[in-house]
């Protein structure tokens, strides 16, 4: 079958690979419709997420059709629409115990598109504990956000939120509009940061009326002048300007944090207690948030439909990284402002909607 192999730090190939369909007592065997480009699957190709195996298909944000269920799956029928949830648990180890489980023990040896075959490809197989049903309304174009919807949705969950709150969330890219957007669907309001500006066009496009957008934290502060400079929530999905904003938390303020780039930043300890100031770190869907997305994105509360600027063949694998800022050809990532969110279609899924 055709599909995006990871060899190594930039040297991905749109290739054949034989994959092994037989599927276990357990397992479902489903024909991938599309799978979402996400930013783990360019700190792969680039070398920053070290975790990736070699020889290993890649691509975690997909849904397909139910074509071989094993003999002990209960719940789901050939023919089914489903989207994968890619993280995978064992259940059993300590962490799954302690409601941890996007912490399993076994995630670095079995994680989807990551240490073990993914999506961007025909094929796709998993324990049907890790499927869920698509609403009749929800198209597959759409349903392929559940699965980063859920992780914005689980980062939500680690904070304590007042609609009264200045809130913050910097990068304007799928997830920091996400956030904002189900952010904006709780009734919350606040500030979407995105500093090119060439990509402004785009996340005015996406984000909620209540919501307003700023190039910098100036631009920022400015937004919320009257009702006090200071910043109560800071939600960074870029990894680059957080340190800025810390200097302008309100007593009480809290910051996530769910940006997979390395950033050192020198913090007094003592200020974080005198201040109460919480930091948290997220990563991956916990506590049911995979229901609430598809809840979300079925009854429109999300709109999904406008983070999806592109659909390209997997054989246009290079081009569609390359609309998201990465160049496989001299090796570098640039600034992207063509694009949000790309899904790439395997072969003979191209009409797919």
């Amino acid at each position: 079958m055709l599909g995006v192999v990871y060899n190594g730090p930039w040297d991905v190939k749109v290739q054949d690979k034989k994959i092994d369909l037989t599927i276990l007592p357990d397992e479902v065997l489903i024909k991938v419709k599309m799978t979402g480009i996400c930013g783990t699957d360019l700190n792969i190709i680039t070398g920053k997420y070290e975790a990736a195996l070699p020889g290993t298909i890649l691509g975690h944000e997909t849904v397909g059709e139910v074509i071989q269920i094993g003999e002990s799956v209960p719940n789901l029928q050939v023919g089914e629409r489903v989207v994968v949830d890619p993280t995978y648990y064992c259940g059993h180890c300590r962490f799954c115990r302690t409601n941890r489980k996007n912490h399993c023990e076994s995630k670095t040896q079995l994680e989807t598109g990551v240490s073990s075959d993914g999506a961007f490809t025909n094929y796709h197989k998993t324990k049907y504990s890790f499927l869920y049903k698509l609403p009749d309304n929800l198209s597959y174009e759409v349903a392929t956000l559940t699965e980063p919807l859920s992780c914005v949705l689980t980062g939500i969950k680690c904070l304590t939120l007042h609609t009264a709150m200045n809130i913050v969330v910097i990068g304007g890219g799928p997830m920091g509009l996400l956030y904002s957007l189900a952010l904006a669907a709780k009734g919350y309001s606040g500030v979407v940061v995105e500093n090119q500006i060439n990509r402004q066009h785009l996340v005015k496009d996406v984000i909620d009326p209540k919501w307003r957008l700023a190039t910098n934290l100036k631009g920022t502060l400015d937004v919320f002048d009257g009702t006090g400079t200071q910043i109560d929530v800071v939600i960074d999905t870029s990894g680059c300007a957080v340190h800025d904003y810390l200097h302008h938390l309100s007593r009480g303020g809290q910051v996530l944090s769910i940006a997979l780039k390395q950033q050192v930043v020198g913090i007094d300890l003592g200020w974080i207690a005198d201040e109460s100031i919480s930091f948290y770190g997220s990563i991956d869907s916990l506590n049911n948030s995979f229901n609430e997305a598809l809840a979300l994105l079925a009854n429109g509360a999300i709109p999904g439909s406008k983070l999806i600027t592109h659909k390209l063949p997997v054989r246009n694998f290079h081009q569609a990284v390359k609309l998201l800022g990465l160049s496989l050809e001299d090796k570098a990532f640039r600034a992207c402002d063509a694009a949000i969110k790309i899904l790439v279609q395997p072969e003979g899924e191209e009409n797919e909607a």
